[in-house]
Parts: C-alpha cells; structure tokens; sequence
C-alpha cells in the first residue's frame, strides 16, 4: 500500500474513533432522572382493607391498569396502622394478577441506566418481578425478582442488566411461544408495573406479596397525540 493510501486509511480510523467518543455512553454512577413515584393515599380510618382502585392512587398522572384474576377482590388497598406503609395486597389473586401504571402523557424511556425501584413486604414462596408494555403493545416480565422478607425491604434494579420474558397478559404468564428478550427496545414504555407468578394463598401465614411505594427512573417522552 502506497504512503498516501496509508495516511487516507489512518485519517479514517482516527475519524471514526472520534466519533465514538462523541457518542454519550451512560457510565456507571451517572445520575438517572426520577420519570415519576407512586405511593398510595393513606386511609382515613385504621385498619382498612378494600378493593384497590384509580382512587387510590397518589401521583394524579398515573393511570392504574389491573390484568389477570383480580376480580373481584384479588388485589387489596392495606393499611392496617398510621405508622405501616399503605400497600397493596394481592393474596387473593387465584392464580395471577398483574397491575401497572401508565403515565398519561408521556411514555417512559427506559434505556441506558433506566431503573426501578420499590418496597414490599413478601410471604412464602412468593417472587415479585416487573411487567412493562412495550408502545407496539409487547409484554415482557424480567427474570430478576423480590422474594421472601419479614419487613418492608427496598429492592432496586438496572433494566439493562435484566433479561426478559414474553408475557402473556390476558393469562399473566409465560407466553407460550418461550421468546426471550436479551436487548429489548426500552425507549418507549407504556405500562410500568409488577406480577406474583404463584397464586395468592389469602390471608395470615401462607404465601402473598405487599407492595408500597414504586420510582421509575427515566425520561419522560411525550405520547404521540392520536
């Protein structure tokens, strides 16, 4: 190769790496804004069990979405003293529930360092993982997970490092056609949430999952106006 081809050849390289380095890299410990939290109304009298529902949801751009077996009661509003984190109760979910929420204007761009992070309280066997609705209407679940504590326990995860599994929403459960997601497109995500996969056992000592409080932490993108 002739000198002038040599140079033409290493310009290019030194061309292309500039360019790399101009690309933003999320590193790690790089801040990842809050897109929202929601925690649930306390209730007014003690102790209090009822049906969860949109009005008790505290962050007023949220909309809760309920799938699965939660009819008519599966899935409980608790608050059973002041000093108790208000949650929900899904110990009545015969076999599986799903609840999410959606950001009324905007989706959630999940990428990068995208995270989640929630408290529970988990009885049993039972596993909570997240559900997310993708904007094309895909559904996955992530194969990371909370399981069992005895106190409210803060579990927080980087959605970059989770695989995915196809979700079957109208079952909430595995999709029958076993697809798994390593790298999905999280840049737009509809629905935000979490399921239990093992039935609720009811009340007292046998299996269920308490969930409080839940922050998303992304950027909010604007819907497109249908």
């Amino acid at each position: 190769m002739k000198s002038g081809s040599l140079i033409i050849a290493f310009a290019g390289c030194v061309s292309s790496l500039v360019a790399v380095a101009q690309t933003p890299v999320p590193r790690p410990g790089t801040p990842t804004p809050l897109a929202y939290k929601q925690e649930w109304k306390s209730a007014e009298k003690f102790p209090l069990q009822e049906p969860i529902t949109q009005a008790r949801v505290l962050n007023p751009n949220l909309e809760l979405k309920l799938y699965g077996a939660y009819k008519p009661d599966g899935i409980l509003f608790s608050h059973q003293f002041k000093e108790q984190v208000p949650h929900v109760f899904n110990g009545l979910c015969s076999p599986t529930c799903a609840l999410a929420f959606r950001e009324k204007e905007n989706y959630v761009d999940l990428s990068g360092l995208g995270k989640l992070r929630w408290i529970t309280m988990i009885n049993g066997l039972h596993e909570i993982r997240i559900v997310l609705k993708l904007a094309d209407g895909t559904w996955l679940m992530s194969d990371q997970k909370t399981g069992y504590s005895s106190e409210y326990h803060l579990s927080e995860f980087v959605l970059r490092d989770i695989r995915w599994r196809h979700l079957d929403i109208e079952k909430v459960g595995e999709h029958a056609d076993g697809k798994w997601f390593d790298k999905p497109d999280l840049s737009k995500v509809d629905e935000i949430g979490w399921t239990d996969m093992t039935p609720g056992i009811g009340h007292g000592q046998g299996g269920w999952a308490d969930v409080g409080w839940i922050e998303v932490y992304g950027k909010l993108v604007k819907r497109e106006k249908q």
